[in-house]
């Protein structure tokens, strides 16, 4: 199956990775997850158009450090490994932002971060925990490429391994500067530029003809050829395709203490709220009855709204454990 790849790691490769775990889900089972995303806070010092967490940016909202401390343990003493701190405000505002990077590494796991950067010196503490293995900042003006080159700077001074990538967010708006702003940021020292649509809103590609995405397609492409190595992503709609049933291989916490079942849970907070960690364990909701039935009524036909790398990678799996010629259960 052919995929957009929006990282140097390709999500076929990742996602065959837990097949073991897939197995089991598929049976009915539940599995301890090995992800989670938290989203320490709702506040934010952008507004970008199309940003699906505007509305949360107007209540902003930090988890309780205790309740972020707690989880962490409960999650590791379960299996988890990876932390990434991203999603509905800028991780870098939560008031001890410093504190919560000491809990993750209390509890040595590997680390991750999707920011927009205007804190480097918040980005800082991230480069300082050897379990960091990615900083992705997403770039939306010129106006934040002096504060990326901090951060790349800190991270060579510090001689981290941290990979620091740049993530453009491509709107129809933004289609003539996209050679340019691709440049300024490979320019600022970053290991990768990251290239994903802007989607549900009056600048999603999708609104152009036939003709014109594909031109976008071969800007990329030429991109993709001209740095090679550096370049990922594409501007092709995913959609899903059949349940999504591999969720359970994460989970999403967000700055209310909220566990979700995913990331898209704005449009349909009834839906896919599992329940809240100021009044249960998180275990104690991971291996709930609510947790399976969230899971059953997952209105799969409006996951399409976004691009979701769940899409690609419920498709893999369900294609890999439907193979009768498959010899991945073989070492």
């Amino acid at each position: 199956m052919n995929s957009p790849e929006y990282a140097p790691v390709s999500l076929h490769d990742k996602i065959l990775s837990f097949r073991k775990d897939a197995v089991r889900l598929k049976h009915g089972d539940m599995v301890s997850p090995t992800m989670a995303i938290v989203y320490p806070t709702y506040s934010c010092n952008m507004r970008c158009f199309g940003c699906i967490s505007n509305a949360e940016n107007a209540k902003p909202a930090s988890i309780s450090l205790g309740i972020f401390s707690k989880f962490v343990g409960e999650f590791a003493s379960m299996g988890g490994e990876s932390l990434e701190f991203s999603g509905g405000g800028e991780p870098t505002l939560h008031p001890k932002f410093s504190d919560l990077i000491s809990a993750v590494a209390d509890a040595e796991l590997q680390f991750g971060m999707i920011t927009n950067g205007t804190k480097p010196e918040q980005v800082r503490h991230c480069l300082d925990y050897s379990g960091s293995r990615y900083i992705r900042v997403s770039v939306y003006t010129t106006n934040q490429i002096s504060d990326l080159r901090e951060i790349v700077r800190y991270r060579d001074s510090n001689n981290s391994s941290c990979r620091i990538g740049g993530k453009i967010l491509l709107g129809i708006s933004d289609i003539p500067l996209l050679e340019y702003l691709t440049q300024e940021i490979l320019d600022a020292g970053v290991d990768y530029v990251s290239i994903k649509a802007l989607r549900n809103t009056m600048d999603d590609i999708q609104l152009l003809s036939e003709e014109k995405q594909q031109e976008v397609t071969k800007r990329i492409e030429y991109l993709q050829g001209k740095h090679s190595g550096k370049i990922f992503g594409s501007v092709k709609k995913t959609y899903q395709r059949g349940n999504c049933w591999l969720s359970p291989l994460h989970t999403v916490i967000d700055a209310l203490a909220q566990c979700w079942i995913c990331c898209y849970y704005m449009d349909r907070p009834d839906n896919l709220l599992v329940g809240n960690l100021k009044n249960d364990s998180f275990k104690s909701l991971w291996y709930s009855q609510q947790h399976h039935d969230v899971i059953d009524r997952i209105e799969w036909e409006n996951c399409s709204k976004y691009d979701c790398r769940w899409h690609i990678y419920n498709q893999v799996m369900a294609d890999e454990l439907n193979d009768d010629k498959s010899h991945f259960a073989f070492i």
